[in-house]
C-alpha cells in the first residue's frame, strides 16, 4: 500500500536529524578516505558482479552465457561496457546524448548480441545510449527500488535545506541492496562526468535527470493514476538531479573512484572498480 502523507512524516522523523551534531554523527565526513580492508572488500565484491572484460580489439570479449542477463541485480555486463566506450571515445560529448533516440532496429540487434562479441565501434553513439537507458528501464525492480518510491517522496517534506537533503538522500540510498548501491556509484560517476561536457551535449544535470528518472525509480503500485504520477514525477526527477550535480558529496571520494577513466587507466584494469 502506498504511503499516505501522515504516513511519510512519521516515517521520515526516524531518518530525520535532530540538529547538526547528529548529522555529523549519522553520516561520516566524504572527505575521510575508506579503510584499506573496507576497499579490498568493496572491491572483492564489485568482481563478483561482474565477469573480466576483455579490452582488446573495439571491448570484443570471450562470449560467457552461462551467467548473462539474468543475474539477480539484473545487469549484464555490457552495461559497464557501454559507459566505457561512450566515455572513452569521447561519445559522452555528443550533442544530445541520452536525449536523442538511436535507430531502433540497430538497437534491438545491439540488444540481441548481448553475451556474445560485441564491437561497439559498428555502431553510432545514440544506439549504445539507447540500449544502456533499455537495461536500466526493463529491469525487473528499478536500480533504485520499489521499496525506497515512497521515502524519496518524503523528501518534499525537508523545504529547501540543501543540506538536510544529501542527508536525507543518503539514508535512502542505504535502503538499496549493496548491489545495487555500488551499481548506482558507478551509473552516477557516469552521469556526473557526462554533465561536465554540457557545453557541447547540451545535457546538463537536470536534462540527465529528465530522460534517466523513468529508467531508475517508479512506483510499484499499479493503480497509481496518471495525474498523480505527473505530480510526483517532478520530485523524483530532483532527487536525482542532485544525485549528479552532488555526486562527490553524496557517493564520497573513497580510492576506487579516485580512479579517473582514461585509456591507459582501462588497458590495465580487467573490470570497472
Amino acid at each position: 500500500p502506498r504511503m499516505t502523507a501522515k504516513m511519510r512524516k512519521v516515517s521520515f522523523s526516524i531518518f530525520k536529524p535532530k540538529n547538526k551534531e547528529e548529522q555529523l554523527q549519522l553520516v561520516p565526513s566524504p572527505s575521510l578516505p575508506s579503510t584499506k580492508r573496507e576497499n579490498e572488500r568493496r572491491t572483492s565484491f564489485r568482481k563478483s558482479l561482474m565477469h573480466p572484460i576483455q579490452r582488446l580489439s573495439g571491448f570484443n570479449k570471450t562470449s560467457n552465457t552461462n551467467n548473462r542477463v539474468d543475474q539477480p541485480w539484473g545487469i549484464p555486463e555490457e552495461f559497464w561496457e557501454m559507459m566505457m566506450w561512450l566515455e572513452l571515445n569521447g561519445h559522452n560529448k555528443e550533442e544530445g546524448i541520452f536525449r536523442k533516440t538511436g535507430n531502433a532496429e540497430r538497437m534491438n540487434e545491439l540488444k540481441s548480441h548481448l553475451g556474445n562479441k560485441i564491437n561497439y565501434d559498428d555502431y553510432d553513439p545514440h544506439v549504445v545510449a539507447g540500449v544502456l537507458k533499455s537495461i536500466l528501464r526493463e529491469m525487473r525492480n528499478p536500480l533504485l527500488t520499489y521499496e525506497i518510491y515512497d521515502w524519496c517522496l518524503a523528501i518534499q517534506d525537508l523545504g529547501s535545506d540543501v543540506e538536510l537533503r544529501l542527508v536525507y538522500i543518503k539514508k535512502i540510498l542505504k535502503i538499496c541492496t549493496e548491489a545495487n548501491r555500488i551499481i548506482v556509484e558507478d551509473l552516477f560517476g557516469f552521469l556526473s562526468r557526462t554533465c561536465k561536457h554540457a557545453d557541447l551535449n547540451k545535457m546538463t544535470a537536470g536534462n540527465l535527470a529528465i530522460v534517466f528518472t523513468p529508467c531508475l525509480i517508479r512506483s510499484r503500485d499499479p493503480s497509481t493514476s496518471v495525474a498523480q504520477m505527473l505530480e510526483e514525477a517532478p520530485i523524483m526527477t530532483d532527487i536525482i538531479q542532485t544525485m549528479i550535480e552532488r555526486y562527490d558529496e553524496i557517493f564520497g571520494n573513497s580510492l576506487e573512484r579516485k580512479q579517473s577513466i582514461s585509456a591507459s587507466s582501462w588497458k590495465s584494469t580487467s573490470c570497472l572498480i
